[in-house]
């Protein structure tokens, strides 16, 4: 049972890391196409969004880089 869980997790964590920065381009191109004013908050609020996927993926993976190499 638990090694399917880990398979699972293991399948699954690179399908949401690549949907999410995915989603958030999609959903605001269509915003940025659809709005008449606030353009600009919308890119803002993409990049920031961007930004931070990009703090919590890098962190994630510096932990996973740490805990493997520190260990040998």
């Amino acid at each position: 049972m638990l090694q399917a869980v880990t398979t699972l997790a293991l399948l699954t964590a690179p399908v949401i890391g690549m949907a999410t920065p995915s989603y958030v381009l999609v959903r605001s191109v269509l915003d940025f196409r659809r709005a008449k004013t606030g353009r600009g908050y919308i890119v803002f609020k993409t990049l920031a969004s961007l930004a931070a996927w990009l703090i919590a993926s890098w962190g994630m993976f510096f932990m996973l880089f740490v805990t493997v190499y520190s260990a040998a």
